[in-house]
């Protein structure tokens, strides 16, 4: 199976390269930029999509941007793939149809285009990755150690409280997707899931106790915030579920 995978180069898509390659398949990196193996993309024009799917079988949309690029990545990107007539599956996260956040609504826009305008298309709605908390972690402290307090450099640093998360290894979600190509299009929206529910007091210690620092808890308000306090992160009973844990996951990355 030869796969175009949008965002090759990203957290999520080099790990789904890596992994199609180990199971005997052949990856197409779909990148703004050039490079060995790569295929260069426009999403806002359509430049280089029809010679990129030329000769794969089937597309990873693994790209995306939540800044100011995130419709044209995540809405007309995917209309543009899906036209191709090729089966598309689509990366997206749970709680996207629960969230305000204006991401997450581009990410559900691009999850609706996709269903009206492909007959063969799966979603993957994946729970946070441990990757990208840790590194919201990790920013958090950084800023933090540059504010002097109290004569010197704290090494408190904030996060929020009260939020439910359920963190996944990002190269398990990876295999996911390459279980689903091999499988065929779903035509549903499916997820995958961490093995753990925490609140997020639970994850910043934990985190703490592995790379220092004390977390300093910010009270959070605003309907964002209310959804990550009301579950809308947490997948579903009964979805497919990963194995690696969170502190599994910091003693591997310490």
């Amino acid at each position: 199976m030869r796969v175009l995978v949008t965002g090759g180069t990203g957290t999520l898509g080099s790990a789904v390269v890596e992994q199609l390659g180990q199971r005997g398949h052949e990856a197409v990196i779909g990148s703004r930029t050039s490079g060995p193996g790569r295929a260069v993309l426009n999403f806002a024009t359509g430049d280089g999509i029809e010679r990129a799917v030329a000769r794969v079988d089937v597309v990873v949309h693994a790209a995306s941007d939540p800044g100011r690029h995130a419709r044209t990545t995540d809405v007309v990107g995917t209309r543009r793939l899906a036209e191709t007539g090729l089966p598309v599956l689509y990366t997206s996260i749970v709680g996207v149809d629960e969230n305000p956040y204006r991401y997450y609504r581009i990410k559900r826009e691009g999850e609706l285009i996709l269903e009206a305008a492909s007959q063969n298309w799966t979603v993957l709605r994946a729970t946070q990755f441990h990757a990208f908390i840790d590194r919201l972690l990790s920013m958090s402290k950084g800023a933090a150690a540059h504010v002097p307090r109290n004569g010197g450099l704290d090494a408190r640093f904030p996060f929020s409280q009260g939020w439910q998360l359920q963190p996944v290894s990002h190269l398990e979600v990876a295999g996911r997707i390459v279980d689903l190509l091999e499988a065929g299009p779903t035509n549903a929206i499916e997820q995958f899931a961490g093995p753990e529910q925490f609140v997020s007091q639970e994850l910043a210690r934990s985190w703490a106790d592995v790379r220092g620092g004390r977390p300093l808890w910010i009270p959070t308000i605003g309907r964002i915030s209310r959804a990550f306090k009301d579950g809308a992160a947490l997948a579903r009973p009964g979805v497919a579920r990963g194995v690696t844990t969170w502190s599994g996951y910091l003693a591997e990355t310490s």
